[in-house]
């Protein structure tokens, strides 16, 4: 039914990038994709209780422990340029443990319930795994 709904799938604007209305292509398709394997590897995303840590950059914890379930992240939004920011995970994660940003793949330890991490796009996902 839907299918006269749709519109045709851009493979040439991937392969090479194409900017379309301000974005480039491949890089609005990675960073969904990027989203998308977070919350798959975790499902407190989803499922878990939200709670605000800061106002600036905004961030808040997912963190669900039900019925054997146990997961726990922490999200930054709007983190200014490409310079590291410390980050607050107090709450979350214990002074100490590592852990990492899903959206760059760098690793960081929990020092006075901070981390630090640079965001080019604005966007921090931090997890144990």
């Amino acid at each position: 039914g839907d299918a006269n709904l749709r519109t045709f799938m851009n493979w040439k604007d991937l392969a090479t990038n194409a900017a379309r209305d301000g974005y480039q292509v491949a890089d609005v398709q990675r960073h969904w994709g990027l989203l998308g394997k977070f919350r798959q590897a975790h499902p407190a995303v989803g499922a878990g209780v939200h709670e605000k840590l800061a106002d600036s950059p905004y961030t808040f914890s997912r963190v669900i422990d039900r019925d054997g379930l146990r997961d726990k992240v922490v999200v930054a939004l709007d983190v200014a340029g490409k310079a590291p920011v410390p980050i607050s995970v107090a709450g979350v994660f214990a002074d100490g443990q590592t852990v990492r940003d899903h959206y760059s793949g760098k690793t960081a330890v929990v020092v006075a319930g901070k981390v630090s991490f640079a965001a080019a796009r604005g966007v921090v996902l931090i997890g144990q795994n």
